[in-house]
């Protein structure tokens, strides 16, 4: 998205308005947040029948060289990176290559046969019921920032996966994973690169030079700003994606050049094309019938009754907001280099300021009235569907807030867990899955849940993110609180000789610094990584076998089973080769199934699950025995 041109001195922060006088201040005044030299900003870009009228950067690219923002500084794009990927997927079923209604399984036949067919459009418009990989592997342990991730290991995780959020069609539900089996199709029916094909087929042939994926974040781009996110304390703190994976995000770009393209979709230049670009922004139906506001890799909507195409984005620290406005010939790009950046309120507000619209846009149905019992039960954090960022909804004075990192906003109720904000537009309130749980983040050290009020406790990370035995304790003594008599908690640990294991099939043992951290791990169970190798893993514990049972048994729970997840076969050195074959990936699996819960081989599988009950007779003996206190 920005792209930081390099300079040894600090000049006044880059200004490029193109309006005329009087209409110049008002677009400067909405990022005059921005506009200082001791951190980072945005770069806003707005075209209006035909002409690029305001272009201008506001704050810094980098902050420990001191360079400024500039109107054409690279930084990344996102989910906006989804209409490219969209766009390939069309010119290549133009091509014949593939067909949006193709099964995936005929380009990516290690995707596993659901029953039902999950097509490329599926994948193009989030119907599919895939899980987002990201999800997945935060709950393997393996969240973005702590391993670099590849497509490859993404078609994988893909064709592990035993079950679907719903059956293709039946709803919507946004999930990163489509659009990086889609980069994987163009690949596979191609036999180049997403990256390559799009910079011959894409880039190129609309004049946008400085747009490429990010297929390898370690590469050097010249003029790319950084991104940063509060730190403690409120400091900046640089926040840039190490990952490999693109196609769902990871484009490169500037404003310049989103500009360009948003300009190919308003009149079909080539290579694309006015039938290519009314199939992108048709809306996609559901098998009911029903039409929803996501169309291939665009959302489409009406905005103070003006038809609008947008997207948002947001990876790591970067922030992005993509949209046009036909009807009118406006074009906005705003991309932002700060976490708590709101690029899609910015856009708004220019718009406003260019077309004059005055006025709160009136809500598009009545107020309902909702009970306090009812809307506290949307407390809680959520994923925007469209953005993929974090939502931290809470209720106050009776009124629903949520916000993602800047100033909450407001929302009013239209019924059916459908709410309404000026800023934020509408927002429908929708569980993953047949809706009967619910997923909180947060601290298991303090559940926010009344006592014996819930009938499952989940604790997928804290027992390995805890290192200190007191912590882990406290949050299996919060589970216990808060289930029910008779309830279960499913938890998740780290195997003692994970890192053993690992280390060995990677040849970091080979390796002296890595070494230290393995005898500490074999000695103690603490993992604590010195470096900023993220090869080496995150602050982390690993349990034998037997303390993780006697761990819960101890915090008063009935231990009903202790599962090896992976078994030993996870550091076989051809483990992706042999997964892939149907017959052999049979053989392992009912291998595994004998020896899952064999005592003598837990500690050679990575992860660990262990079932715990709550008695049924625990209202009458009381709480466990009182919490370790540590000094």
């Amino acid at each position: 998205m920005n792209r930081c041109l390099m300079a040894l001195t600090v000049p006044l922060l880059a200004s490029a308005s193109l309006l005329p006088a009087q209409q110049s201040p008002p677009i400067d005044s909405v990022f005059a947040v921005w506009q200082r030299s001791d951190g980072p900003g945005c770069i806003a870009g707005v075209r209006h029948n035909g002409s690029t009228v305001h272009l201008q950067a506001y704050g810094m690219a980098n902050l420990e060289y001191g360079v400024p923002l500039g109107s054409e500084s690279i930084s990344e794009s996102g989910s906006v990176a989804k209409q490219f990927t969209a766009a390939a997927l069309l010119l290549l079923a133009q091509e014949g290559k593939l067909a949006l209604d193709d099964d995936i399984r005929k380009h990516i036949p290690e995707i596993p046969n659901f029953g039902s067919p999950i097509t490329l459009r599926n994948l193009l418009t989030h119907t599919s019921g895939i899980r987002d990989q990201w999800a997945l592997l935060s709950l393997a342990g393996w969240p973005p920032g702590t391993q670099v991730h590849s497509i490859d290991q993404i078609v994988h995780l893909m064709s592990r996966q035993q079950r679907l959020n719903f059956p293709p069609g039946a709803s919507y539900l946004y999930s990163n994973t489509g659009y990086t089996l889609l980069a994987a199709v163009v690949q596979r029916v191609t036999g180049q690169s997403l990256a390559q094909w799009s910079r011959e087929h894409l880039f190129q042939p609309l004049g946008m030079r400085n747009t490429q994926w990010r297929d390898d974040f370690r590469r050097v781009v010249p003029g790319r700003a950084t991104a940063y996110s509060r730190g403690p304390g409120g400091l900046w703190a640089l926040d840039m994606p190490f990952t490999k994976v693109y196609g769902n995000g990871g484009l490169l770009t500037t404003v310049p050049d989103l500009l360009l393209w948003n300009d190919a979709l308003s009149t079909g230049t080539a290579p694309l094309s006015p039938e290519l670009v009314r199939q992108m922004e048709t809306p996609m139906r559901l098998n009911d019938g029903t039409e929803i506001s996501y169309a291939l890799g665009l959302g489409v909507s009406r905005w103070h009754g003006i038809r609008e195409v947008t997207h948002g984005g947001a990876t790591a620290g970067y922030r992005t907001y993509l949209a046009r406005w036909p009807e009118r010939g406006l074009s906005v790009a705003v991309l932002c280099n700060a976490g708590p950046a709101d690029p899609g309120g910015y856009a708004r507000q220019i718009v406003r300021r260019v077309l004059g619209v005055t006025g709160d846009q009136p809500a598009p149905g009545p107020r309902v009235v909702i009970a306090p019992a009812e809307l506290q039960a949307f407390a809680g954090a959520w994923r925007d569907s469209l953005t993929d960022r974090i939502i931290t909804v809470v209720v106050k004075d009776s009124v629903l807030a949520a916000s993602a990192g800047g100033p909450a906003v407001t929302f009013t109720h239209l019924g059916n867990a459908r709410f309404w904000s000026l800023v934020a537009g509408d927002f429908r309130f929708a569980r993953a899955g047949n809706g009967r749980g619910q997923a909180h983040s947060g601290d298991a050290r303090r559940l926010e849940f009344e006592d014996a009020s819930r009938a499952a406790v989940l604790l997928l990370g804290p027992l390995y993110h805890l290192p200190r035995r007191a912590d882990r304790d406290r949050s299996l003594s919060e589970a216990y609180r808060v289930l029910r008599p008779g309830g279960i908690l499913f938890t998740a640990a780290l195997s003692r000789f994970a890192s053993l294991l690992d280390g060995f099939s990677r040849g970091l043992v080979r390796d002296p610094q890595f070494v230290a951290l393995l005898e500490a791990d074999l000695a103690h169970g603490e993992h604590r990584n010195p470096t900023p190798n993220p090869a080496y893993f995150t602050t982390a514990y690993l349990h034998r076998p037997e303390d993780l049972r006697s761990e819960l048994a101890e915090a008063g729970f009935d231990v009903l089973e202790l599962i090896g997840i992976e078994g030993p076969f996870w550091c076989l050195p051809d483990f992706d080769g042999l997964w892939q074959d149907a017959a052999t990936r049979a053989l392992m699996l009912a291998v595994l199934r004998n020896v899952e819960a064999e005592p003598s081989l837990l500690g050679s599988s990575a992860h660990l699950l262990a079932i715990g009950r709550k008695p049924s007779e625990a209202a009458a003996r009381g709480w466990p025995r009182a919490l370790r206190v540590e000094r």
